[in-house]
């Protein structure tokens, strides 16, 4: 009867055991299965991103720098004279074209629209004069990125990003004891020079969501100018939204 029992015992055990294997070996088959299901249908096709979104404007252009030490020196000089000059919030749009030769990685570029600029606030406490002065340069961003494809939903990209400066315009609001008075014109005009710029930088951005349909994407960018010593270089954070067609 011992015999027995202990024979019966073995054979549950070794039937555990064998269980246990056809268990790990199926939970690992329906989970190659459910994430080849999940697989985006982007792979081995032109994927067409249509993005817009908001970034916080940095204070990026030839002149920055000299605006804000010039600020700095007119402050040590009137005591009664305060300003500074800040980054401007705005929004983008544009449109990526990438390529997924591999199931995890792709290759693309695109045609981004970014605003960007700054603005100057000054004041006198003596006369009470206060003056906003806003400047917002329409930057076309050409980006060359590699796309990794971490997870079905859930993407992640970087590549250098050249932007060439185009329409440049200035707005000023001038506030005097009550009188407010606002001037507007474009670079080039008033005898100002037109700002002509490249700026190199470079981007990262992660894409969640629906990759082949509307996903969101969070992105930080880094921009500079090839004039040296002349440009104020900041980081800047960008949020947004973007839908994909594949072809």
């Amino acid at each position: 009867m011992v015999k027995t029992l202990i024979s019966i015992l073995k054979l549950s055990l070794l039937n555990h055991q064998y269980m246990r294997q056809v268990i790990l070996i199926s939970a690992i088959s329906i989970l190659s299965l459910s994430l080849r299901a999940q697989e985006p249908s982007t792979f081995r096709k032109v994927n067409f991103e249509f993005m817009a979104g908001y970034l916080n404007s940095p204070v990026v252009g030839v002149g920055a720098r000299s605006l804000r030490e010039g600020i700095d020196a007119t402050e040590d000089i009137f005591p009664s004279y305060s300003g500074a000059v800040l980054p401007k919030s705005s929004a983008y749009v544009g449109i990526l074209v990438d390529y997924r030769f591999h199931p995890l990685v792709g290759i693309g570029s695109g045609m981004v629209y970014t605003p960007k600029g700054w603005w100057i606030f000054e004041q006198n406490d003596i006369t009470d004069v206060r003056i906003k002065t806003f400047y917002t340069v329409d930057y076309f961003e050409l980006p060359l990125f590699l796309q990794i494809y971490a997870r079905p939903k859930l993407s992640f990209r970087a590549g250098p990003v050249i932007s060439f400066a185009g329409i440049t315009k200035t707005r000023i609001v001038t506030k005097d004891n009550g009188d407010r008075d606002v001037e507007q014109y474009r670079f080039g005009e008033n005898g100002t020079r037109l700002a002509r710029e490249i700026v190199p930088g470079i981007e990262a951005a992660l894409t969640f969501g629906n990759l082949s349909g509307l996903h969101g994407t969070f992105g930080v960018q880094y921009s500079g100018s090839f004039y040296e010593g002349y440009d104020i270089r900041p980081i800047a954070f960008k949020l947004g939204i973007g839908y994909t067609i594949s072809r």
